[in-house]
């Protein structure tokens, strides 16, 4: 295991420090996507709210960062310039404000990784119930998939970095869930071509519940042992709940009856634009 490791560590020092993390975030967005197709979802709608989730994260990640490690920020001298010169060359973002934007910092990006996990699932999930307006039970098993992936290859790149054999494990569960889940989903599809798409939404929905039972146990797995900082605890804390109340809703939306309108009558005598009509006046 400790080859594997060093083996995996190498490829991500040839990579660098933001390589991995955009190559994790286009997994999560094709697993999103892919999701959203079984039920229809138009394309630019599954990529508009992906985008802005996505941007709200590393933001909330660097908030949470800068809090949670604001001893390290704090009596530092303010500069209006966002760079300074010296002999020996020019530096950028060292200085407060600038420095609190600098995500990057000699190689190492200051987010905050559960921080980023849970505001990415939570805004996803607000953007697409009320902007989007989509049932819950259409959507939620892929923004749950997603997000985990995220955190899952997340945990896996901080695992490798820092050594921690417990965390790579729980980083391969992780990840390995929502690739089973995104598997199945293919099935599905295959199958829509002979069974027809009701037949594939009906199962789709079962599946997309019961990975999302699934999901919420691992998390809670991960919540009550591995060694996580406060604002961890907290992020996490905040996945597992909101998760609780939406895995209710998603059972509740399941069991609701569907009513199919499967005629309209329209009324034989039509008004047309050349028809005179007669109204009678009043006393």
């Amino acid at each position: 295991m400790e080859n594997l490791l060093l083996q995996i560590e190498r490829v991500l020092l040839y990579l660098g420090p933001v390589v991995p993390f955009v190559i994790i975030g286009f997994l999560a967005l094709y697993i999103f996507w892919s999701d959203a197709q079984i039920t229809r979802k138009d394309r630019n709608s599954v990529f508009d709210i992906y985008l802005f989730a996505s941007v709200f994260m590393v933001f909330w990640g660097r908030i949470s960062y800068l809090v949670s490690n604001w001893e390290q920020f704090k009596g530092l001298p303010f500069s209006l310039a966002p760079y300074e010169r010296y002999i020996d060359g020019t530096y950028f973002f060292r200085l407060p404000p600038w420095r609190y934007l600098a995500f990057l910092n000699e190689g190492v990006l200051e987010l905050e990784i559960f921080a980023i996990f849970t505001s990415f699932f939570v805004i996803l999930t607000l953007l697409a119930l009320h902007m989007k307006r989509w049932k819950i039970k259409e959507i939620f098993g892929g923004i749950v998939a997603s997000s985990s992936i995220g955190l899952g290859l997340s945990l896996m790149v901080i695992a490798v970095y820092s050594g921690s054999y417990d965390l790579f494990i729980s980083s391969i569960v992780l990840s390995a869930l929502p690739v089973i889940y995104t598997l199945l989903q293919m099935i599905l599809v295959r199958i829509n071509r002979v069974q027809g798409l009701e037949f594939v939404e009906k199962w789709y929905f079962k599946v997309s519940f019961g990975y999302a039972v699934v999901a919420l146990m691992a998390n809670a797995y991960l919540l009550f042992n591995l060694e996580l900082s406060t604002s961890d605890y907290i992020h996490l804390l905040v996945w597992i709940i909101l998760n609780i109340g939406l895995v209710l809703l998603f059972a509740l939306d399941l069991n609701r009856k569907s009513i199919m309108i499967e005629e309209i009558i329209v009324p034989s005598s039509r008004i047309s634009t050349n028809t005179p009509v007669r109204l009678r006046k009043e006393a």
